[in-house]
């Protein structure tokens, strides 16, 4: 089945070129879709990335619960200084 997906030095047959990168370098790059919010101090970056990286482990052992993201400290950071849920662009 990964042969219709994979050559056979495991590069994705239909995105040829893609190059890797990281969720730090979406995230501080120009890419407008993944594009760090102004209001967004570069400094809670790598914060944010855990978050991401907590909730989309592809490993289901090391991803984190619904419970333990709410403990992140990114969430409770947000929380703990008085964002209110309408400060929230949608």
């Amino acid at each position: 089945m990964t042969e219709r997906f994979f050559d056979k030095k495991g590069n994705l047959l239909r995105i040829p070129q893609l190059n890797p990168t990281s969720l730090e370098s979406l995230i501080n790059g120009e890419n407008e879709v993944l594009q760090r919010p102004e209001n967004m101090p570069q400094t809670e970056v790598p914060v944010f990335v855990g978050l991401l990286k907590g909730m989309l482990a592809l490993d289901a052992e090391k991803r984190k619960s619904a419970a333990e993201m709410l403990d992140h400290e990114w969430l409770t950071s947000w929380l703990r200084d008085g964002t209110q849920q309408e400060d929230v662009p949608t």
